[in-house]
């Protein structure tokens, strides 16, 4: 490391730990928790047959589960509650890699064109206000 990351770590009072690499005996609950968001991802899309292209959305949808979810941590209640003070709402929550239905915007088509366009429905994005599909071929 750097003498001017060093000193930019003393300046902020920023208490530097090093670990030997491939040791999990050293891993700290951040990397226990990346390792399960990971794992969740990986599961998502092999059970889906996705390509490995889809793993930021897959690790999202694996965040935005987790953060719903009880935990030990907090004593029964979920990250959720614990921010907003309110039990999250887990309506739209689908399977990873299911069939969804996309609407056409009548601008796109023509007058006797189908409205909606069969797709793959691979992230919910709650924070965006918006959920992305992927067409399906």
């Amino acid at each position: 490391m750097s003498n001017e990351f060093i000193n930019f770590c003393k300046y902020c009072g920023i208490k530097r730990k090093l670990t030997t690499s491939f040791t999990p005996q050293q891993n700290g609950v951040c990397e226990r928790k990346n390792r399960t968001i990971v794992n969740m991802a990986r599961s998502m899309l092999h059970s889906q047959d996705l390509h490995y292209m889809f793993w930021v959305d897959a690790c999202r949808t694996s965040v935005y589960i987790l953060n719903r979810s009880p935990t030990k941590s907090l004593e029964g209640i979920t990250p959720y509650e614990a921010c907003y003070e309110r039990k999250p709402n887990v309506d739209n929550f689908r399977f990873f890699g299911c069939l969804a239905y996309a609407h056409i915007l009548d601008e796109k088509i023509r007058k006797i064109d189908p409205k909606i366009q069969a797709c793959i429905l691979w992230v919910i994005v709650k924070i965006l206000k918006h959920v992305d599909f992927t067409i399906q071929k």
